[in-house]
């Protein structure tokens, strides 16, 4: 397997959905995550928490052959997990709708991925560069370019781990017509050279964004790993 691709994985919400399913997913977590997840009002809140914890398990034993302890994950200053003892697995994930998503790297990595709903043209104005918002407005299909870029600046945000204290005005994107998107600080006018991004389409009605730390290769699609699959390697993880 090579470690310098960013790999992108989904992993979809099962049709039908009970309390009792969640229950008999929790205990391969951590007693701390099982306390947190049950605290959610709704169901599907609670199922694609369980599922990105499941994903992350899944990821860890393809990669490293033996099941991760949660007792390893830590969180930085700004709430970010990582593994200290393995610090070449990286990892970060999103969900939205139907969908779960997990990005996997060597080194630091974030993913958002966002359901197509309509717009709203005053926030998107709010919250994104001239540039940005002049782009959306010019593209052919502006709910789908208002994702591509609001799901590649989150990506950005997640994969820096600093959290709100790196604000979104401070860089712009430029998504390409490949899905490669171009990173620019600002202030300085230059490319964030240490900083990749690329942006898929998920199952039609999704955007999925990920950035990473020296990520110069992306896999060519997102792959999904079935909720059965997922399940059915359950004593694996």
């Amino acid at each position: 397997m090579d470690n310098r691709l960013v790999e992108m994985y989904v992993c979809k919400l099962p049709e039908k959905r009970s309390t009792r399913d969640v229950e008999e997913l929790l205990p391969y977590l951590s007693k701390e995550r099982m306390e947190r997840i049950r605290k959610f009002k709704f169901l599907d809140d609670q199922f694609r928490s369980v599922i990105g914890d499941l994903v992350i398990h899944y990821m860890f034993a393809v990669h490293h052959g033996e099941k991760l302890n949660d007792d390893r994950v830590k969180h930085n200053h700004y709430g970010k997990p990582f593994l200290p003892d393995i610090p070449t697995f990286h990892f970060n994930i999103s969900h939205s709708g139907e969908w779960v998503a997990c990005a996997v790297h060597q080194s630091p990595v974030g993913i958002d991925l966002e359901q197509l709903k309509p717009i709203d043209v005053d926030f998107a104005k709010s919250v994104f560069t001239k540039n940005e918002f002049r782009n959306i407005a010019q593209h052919a299909d502006q709910t789908y370019a208002f994702y591509q870029t609001w799901t590649a600046k989150e990506s950005v945000v997640k994969a820096i781990g600093e959290g709100l204290s790196y604000p979104l005005s401070s860089f712009e994107v430029i998504v390409q017509q490949s899905g490669k998107v171009k990173l620019i600080d600002v202030n300085g006018g230059h490319l964030l050279e240490r900083l990749s991004c690329r942006t898929y389409r998920v199952d039609n009605d999704y955007v999925l964004s990920v950035c990473a730390a020296n990520g110069e290769h992306f896999s060519m699609e997102v792959k999904e790993i079935p909720y059965q699959t997922l399940v059915g390697k359950l004593e694996l993880l």
